[in-house]
């Protein structure tokens, strides 16, 4: 058996070489994913984790789901906060000023110097 619990393949030797190289490589972004996640979990310093976080949030996507586990729950719950950020935020400013076009009509008009 493999790391995740598949059934070794009969395969001819080429295809079997791939086959542990998948594997190995799958096994290395969840052990990554894990020590990433518990480096940030206890020393969350920009000093340790910043450009990790990057790659964290890049791993995430490619390990197995796992919500009984803290320190997956924690990189969800960020994953979903950034994207709230990336895409809420954006979003909400162009309604914002969509439905306010007015006073930011003005606000620009007078910031460059031309009337209405």
């Amino acid at each position: 058996q493999q790391p995740f619990g598949e059934p070794v393949p009969k395969l001819d030797p080429e295809r079997a070489w791939a086959y542990r190289q998948y594997c190995e490589i799958e096994t290395k972004k969840h052990e990554l994913f894990y020590l990433i996640a518990e480096l940030e979990k206890r020393h969350p310093y920009r000093r340790y984790t910043g450009k990790n976080m990057e790659l964290l949030f890049q791993l995430f996507g490619h390990v197995d789901p796992n919500p009984s586990d803290p320190l997956w729950c924690r990189a969800h719950a960020r994953e979903r906060l950034n994207n709230c950020l990336l895409y809420g935020m954006p979003t909400a400013m162009a309604t914002w000023m969509y439905m306010d076009w007015e006073s930011w009509r003005n606000m620009f008009a007078f910031a460059l110097g031309i009337g209405h």
